[in-house]
């Protein structure tokens, strides 16, 4: 397949590839779209936290904070394990599917060693 790309983004991707970051014009544009799709994600997620904001559905700075330096410092697998329970919880919501918040939050206190409020 070719693509008729505009200018100064073949001028962009040939100056990635000069760079030795990258083998091939493909593999530019994979990690160009991955980047998207991940800046669409945090997106979404920032505005479902001003969603939450202005619903009243908020922590103590102090608790989040706490929370925020537990998650830092747990494992890579762990967090990946986070990560993917929060996608899936979203999901879920988004698809009707939802539990009492205090109910999910004392099981992952529960699962990851977090203290109970």
């Amino acid at each position: 397949m070719s693509v008729d790309l505009a200018p100064d983004v073949w001028n962009e991707i040939q100056r990635q590839l000069a760079s030795g970051s990258y083998t091939s014009p493909d593999d530019v544009l994979r990690d160009a779209l991955a980047a998207l799709r991940s800046r669409e994600e945090e997106v979404l997620a920032i505005q479902e936290g001003i969603d939450d904001m202005e619903a009243g559905r908020t922590m103590p700075i102090r608790e989040f904070d706490r929370e925020f330096q537990r998650f830092e410092a747990s494992t890579p697998d762990e967090q990946g394990e986070i990560h993917a329970a929060i996608r899936q919880g979203l999901a879920d919501i988004r698809a009707g599917r939802g539990r009492p918040a205090e109910l999910v939050m004392n099981e992952l206190r529960g699962k990851y060693g977090l203290s109970p409020q």
